[in-house]
């Protein structure tokens, strides 16, 4: 399991979710947005119930960026959240993988 960072379009919003196989949640995801969206950020956590108690942890960090449901205003930065910060130093590998080409988000990433 995953929680994923998925951006739509090249300034738009940013959706925070968890999946299994972030590469087939963003077909689906994608089926229903006019917007081309592209994984910004994935961090593997080692159980479902990680996964969704990261998903909260983040949703709460980012409450007042929300535009609705599970979706943030592009302005969030991930270097705001210090367990991407460890899991960097701890196995950045394993444990992040950063996959937009997005300069101003990539720009906030921690490393």
């Amino acid at each position: 399991m995953c929680v994923y960072f998925v951006r739509a379009g090249s300034n738009g919003p940013i959706k925070i979710g968890v999946a299994k196989d972030v590469e087939s949640r963003l077909e689906t995801l994608q089926t229903g947005n006019h917007m081309e969206l592209r994984i910004v950020t994935k961090i593997k956590c080692r159980s479902r119930q990680e996964a969704y108690d990261k998903e909260s942890q983040f949703h709460k960090m980012f409450e007042r960026k929300r535009i609705r449901g599970e979706w943030f205003h592009s302005t969030i930065r991930i270097n705001q959240i210090s367990e991407i910060k460890e899991s960097v130093r701890v196995s950045m590998e394993n444990d992040f993988d950063c996959r937009d080409s997005d300069t101003a988000l990539l720009n906030s990433c921690p490393f």
